[in-house]
């Protein structure tokens, strides 16, 4: 969603599923409960609208008013109406890495594993690299080849103290007083101002691994939500314009329910729990 919605800049996005049996039985059985939950669940936490086709199967138990059919639908509804106040779109998605891609669809793969790993981020032109369209972000990552007119603007976000994440060496640009700090099998790490330029060694081969390198390098004070015993679940902040309210959805992929730990950047003095 974050991808398409980029790409269209239309507004919320409107999601559906195409639903594939695996076996003969689930042809005339069709999806089960979860997957209708968690259409639900995932349209709405992310603010996007709906189609949910439901199945032949299902529909005839319902008008035939089979008791598994219509507890299944009340728990439709229950996560309907839960959902039907829509407030991701009344709050700003909060979001402090930017990614610079030309072609976002050829790099789902990353794109998909920062969102895995709670990394909120935000798909950025190569025009956002004038005045102040880095100025909300802590880490840029550049997914493609640098031009010359690019460096300049990336090396005054680094140097008042960002992070830049190059996809590959630095591919002969100059970066004036970058200093060699640290180095690894993977990437190369030079101090830049109150900064720093993070170089890899070969371009990303390992999304998961990146993702994870990126958690690192953002190190807890900021990145924008923590979760522990969580790795089944999927974070989306949000915060009031104007306001000091902040809300995060959070969507288990799991099928069983489980405690989690979440950390919210901030200071606050109330929290609610629904």
């Amino acid at each position: 969603t974050r991808i398409a919605g980029a790409r269209s800049g239309a507004g919320p996005l409107l999601l559906s599923y195409a639903w594939e049996p695996i076996t003969v039985a689930d042809t005339h059985r069709g999806p089960a409960l979860e997957n209708y939950l968690v259409a639900v669940a995932e349209a709405g936490s992310f603010g996007s609208d709906l189609v949910l086709p439901l199945h032949e199967g299902f529909q005839k138990d319902l008008l035939l008013g089979k008791p598994v059919a219509r507890a299944e639908w009340q728990e439709i509804r229950n996560y309907l109406e839960f959902y039907a106040g829509d407030l991701p779109r009344r709050y700003r998605r909060v979001s402090n890495v930017a990614v610079i891609a030309a072609d976002p669809m050829g790099a789902v793969e990353i794109l998909r594993l920062l969102s895995r790993h709670n990394l909120p981020f935000e798909l950025v032109t190569p025009d956002a690299l004038q005045g102040d369209g880095l100025k909300a972000f802590d880490l840029v990552v550049v997914l493609d080849p640098l031009a010359e007119a690019q460096v300049g603007p990336l090396a005054a976000f680094a140097k008042g103290g960002a992070t830049v994440v190059l996809n590959g060496p630095a591919q002969g640009a100059q970066w004036p007083g970058a200093v060699r700090v640290l180095e690894n099998d993977r990437q190369v790490t030079y101090g830049l101002g109150g900064g720093r330029l993070v170089t890899l060694r070969e371009p990303i081969a390992d999304p998961d691994e990146f993702a994870r390198d990126v958690r690192d390098l953002l190190g807890p004070d900021r990145r924008v939500v923590d979760v522990w015993n969580g790795i089944t679940v999927m974070l989306a902040p949000y915060e009031e314009p104007g306001g000091d309210t902040v809300m995060v959805t959070a969507l288990n992929y799991a099928h069983q329910a489980q405690p989690i730990q979440v950390r919210v950047k901030g200071l606050f003095s109330t929290g609610h729990y629904e």
